[in-house]
């Protein structure tokens, strides 16, 4: 039966086993990317006197084959498997560059999950890499650096890689083959991972590898996995909104821009940045949330004691529910706003921009100018937020968190980010000026 190329699909997943004079068990992974073929890292098989594939490991499915090296370019190889089977061939995406991080998963077999004992038999099982990626990063080597949701404690033995065997591994993003992973280098951590960039192909002038592939001729030919973002009128005006209040300009603030991006793309659920009066921290989070990096959708709230109507939790619910019905793709009941609503919307919201390939991003600021009674703005701030949600809040110093912020609240013990004054001007907006 022919089966869809269409996303990661398990049933192609493969362990490389290597036969080398060198190493006797060396492994990999790899994917299926026809009936006959294989694609995984070259260093894989390098030196190889023997490679062979075993896919649907312990199903009814399972096989394992001889395979060969049909046709190999930088740190990526072709492997030829028969006799060939009925598979659609695989479909790959192009990764602009632009300004986005990009929500990616893959399949393979690395070494910290090795499973079973001498008695019973030993295996490695498969392993669901969920990760994103931060897109101009690694420009220069051509490569995706792919930050893990929830990496692996490091070996204990420090002569291995946690992640060993994970190269060759496929990495997909909405619904296309973009990469393999080909490394994780020691000084990045075990929650990152390198992957070879499909696209970098066009740049290597590897026109034999990319036909043997099944690539168009041209990168541009190739869809975008970044789609642009479509936005409502609803959250049009809410735009126009965070508009307003953000500076015309923001001088001077690159890295702290940069900053923001990287905490949005890593596994940290909550990031609170404090400052003092005139520090710039309204100009910079909202000069972030009006102009997000492409992969992210910000839903945004700024709580100021100067506009009435704006500065307390009925407010920040009413605003909130409505941005996140919309990225839902949920109709809001007539006259329905109230705080219960959040913990749902927040949820299918976080789902529906995973599925599409995106972050969502909840950003609070003035959370010290909060003048409602009780629930807080920040009791109202998800205990435990969605997989694919990130929270950032602003504030000044004090006066500190309302005491209906429960103990186990992650604003309890989130990575606070102090800020100074900028040592250069902001030339700011007619809007709230806020600091």
């Amino acid at each position: 039966m022919t089966r869809s190329a269409e996303g990661l699909d398990v049933t192609r997943a493969v362990e490389v086993i290597v036969k080398s004079a060198q190493v006797p068990g060396r492994r990999g992974s790899g994917y299926r990317i026809t009936g006959s073929t294989v694609l995984t890292a070259s260093h894989v098989v390098s030196g190889s006197v023997r490679v062979r594939v075993r896919c649907n490991a312990d199903t009814p499915e399972e096989w394992t084959r001889d395979a060969h090296v049909l046709s190999q370019d930088g740190d990526l190889a072709i492997l030829v498997v028969g006799p060939p089977d009925e598979l659609t061939p695989v479909r790959y995406g192009r990764v602009p560059e632009r300004d986005a991080v990009l929500a990616c998963t893959g399949l393979g077999f690395p070494r910290f999950k090795f499973r079973g004992d001498a008695s019973s038999g030993t295996y490695r099982d498969l392993c669901h890499l969920v990760g994103s990626a931060p897109v101009l990063s690694n420009r220069r080597s051509g490569t995706l650096e792919i930050t893990v949701s929830s990496p692996p404690d490091p070996d204990p033995d420090p002569a291995y890689s946690a992640w060993e065997g994970m190269s060759g591994a496929p990495v997909f993003a909405a619904g296309r083959l973009i990469a393999v992973i080909t490394a994780n280098h020691a000084l990045e951590g075990a929650g990152r991972l390198e992957a070879h960039r499909i696209d970098a192909l066009y740049r290597s002038g590897a026109d034999e590898f990319r036909d043997t592939l099944g690539l168009p001729p041209l990168a541009e030919d190739l869809p975008d996995v970044l789609p642009p973002v479509t936005r409502s009128l609803e959250l049009e005006m809410h735009q126009a909104e965070v508009a307003s209040i953000a500076p015309l300009r923001l001088v001077g603030r690159d890295g702290e821009l940069a900053e923001l991006t990287e905490f949005c793309s890593g596994t940290d659920p909550y990031l609170w940045w404090q400052a003092g009066p005139w520090a710039g921290k309204t100009a910079l989070v909202s000069s972030f949330a009006v102009a997000p990096p492409d992969g992210m959708r910000v839903v945004s709230f700024f709580i100021t004691a100067r506009l009435a109507g704006q500065a307390d939790a009925a407010a920040f619910s009413s605003s909130v529910i409505r941005q996140l019905a919309e990225i839902a793709e949920r109709p809001l009941p007539l006259g329905a706003g109230g705080p219960g609503l959040l913990p749902l919307l927040l949820t299918e919201a976080a789902g529906r921009c995973a599925g599409r390939g995106e972050r969502l991003v909840l950003v609070v600021d003035g959370l010290d100018e909060d003048q409602g009674a009780r629930p807080s703005v920040a009791a109202l701030l998800p205990r435990r937020p969605p997989d694919n949600l990130r929270v950032l809040v602003a504030s000044r110093h004090h006066p500190g968190l309302p005491d209906d912020v429960p103990g186990d609240h992650p604003l309890r013990g989130c990575r606070i980010r102090p800020s100074s004054p900028p040592p250069t001007p902001m030339t700011w907006s007619s809007g709230l000026g806020r600091n």
